[in-house]
């Protein structure tokens, strides 16, 4: 049975909804042209493209909308068309996960015997409203236009019809078991297009939220890996980063707080289970187990066998950060790697307040996993 939840719902940052929309969007269109027949994407300066889609360019939406209608209607003004267009703007709404305040939709077909646009929101009641709202508002701008010059009509979007998912996590989560999270797109019809992240496992609405928190922390990281992102100019790529939760020392000759015990259980049989060996018991005890298996751990990972875990120690360090580069490698994006992903390479760089939103969810997530542990 699946979960599902807008980012929004789940409590994520605005300026994490606003790189997961990015990705979902360009998803969208490349999932678009699969289904409609291949795309002939318009660009600046004007291809004669006849699919428009409202992405990042070099000047500003409404001029980049403006050229796009006068390449197929040429009698256009296109001084006017982006004056029309940015006196229809709206103040912005907070509730709006996109943040969008000019009238353009997301998708603009121009073929011979089609003229459709559509809207990609997240699927909740405000998506919704928000979705035929602006194209609402883009036909009654273009209707305006007609009556200054030869345009045809456009129509609410109806070819398009998806109902897609797309796996973006399939795999455990220490505090979960195994977890697969996927995105939805749905079509609705008029040119609505509604998103939404599920969570197909058997866990509650709170554990469904974290899991998808983290994934969208992931998922940042990931495009980042894979160069689809980048950051400002001498600012490193960011990584999960956190405070770990570890509050005495665990193992031979250490105070051995028994939760402290349990969590690095944990820790060391998540390490032990990517290397394929068998898991020790989590019983918060302290015996030849558990320091056997931080001795192996220490053998393989610090150089420095003791037989302890020590705050700050690095044994403790190596083993969250194992975790952490475990959760990063396990995203999965396979479904969509057919697609054309690079378009995310013309969105603005990552500001530097995201990685902190990013370390605070993987913060969340470790002491989550202390307290549960």
């Amino acid at each position: 049975m699946a979960v599902c939840f807008t980012p929004g719902q789940v409590g994520a940052s605005g300026r994490i909804v606003q790189e997961y929309s990015a990705y979902v969007e360009t998803v969208v269109q490349e999932h678009y042209c699969l289904k409609t027949g291949g795309c002939f994407r318009f660009t600046r300066p004007s291809n004669g493209g006849t699919e428009f889609f409202d992405e990042p360019t070099d000047t500003t939406r409404c001029r980049f909308l403006g050229e796009f209608l006068k390449a197929h209607h040429p009698g256009l003004d296109v001084d006017f068309v982006v004056q029309a267009c940015e006196a229809r703007k709206k103040a912005v709404d907070p509730d709006d996960e996109d943040n969008e305040p000019f009238p353009v939709p997301d998708i603009i077909a121009q073929r011979p015997t089609r003229k459709e646009v559509y809207e990609i929101k997240p699927r909740n009641a405000a998506g919704r409203r928000d979705a035929k709202d602006k194209i609402d508002r883009f036909l009654a701008m273009t209707d305006f236009l007609r009556q200054t010059g030869p345009m045809t009509r456009y129509d609410r979007g109806t070819l398009y019809r998806p109902d897609e998912t797309f796996v973006l996590y399939d795999a455990p989560i220490t505090i979960f078991g195994q977890v697969k999270v996927v995105l939805h797109i749905v079509g609705e019809g008029q040119g609505v297009i509604l998103h939404e992240i599920c969570v197909e496992s058997l866990l509650t609405s709170p554990e469904a939220k974290l899991a998808i928190k983290i994934v969208l922390g992931i998922l940042f990281l990931v495009l980042l890996r894979r160069g689809l992102r980048t950051v400002p100019g001498g600012v490193p790529a960011p990584t999960f980063a956190w405070s770990s939760p570890l509050e005495q020392a665990v193992g031979r000759n250490r105070p051995n707080e028994p939760q402290d015990v349990r969590y690095v259980q944990v820790m060391l049989n998540e390490s032990r289970r990517l290397d394929g060996v068998s898991a020790i018991g989590v019983d918060g005890l302290v015996g030849p187990e558990t320091i056997g298996a931080i001795e192996d751990f220490q053998t393989a990972a610090t150089g420095i066998v003791d037989g302890a875990v020590d705050v700050g120690g690095p044994a403790i360090v190596a083993l969250e950060q194992s975790h952490a580069d475990a959760l990063v490698a396990a995203m999965s994006l396979s479904d969509v790697d057919g697609f054309d992903l690079s378009a995310l390479r013309g969105y603005p760089p990552i500001d530097e307040e995201l990685p902190g939103e990013v370390s605070a969810i993987a913060q969340e997530y470790i002491d989550t996993v202390h307290a549960r542990a």
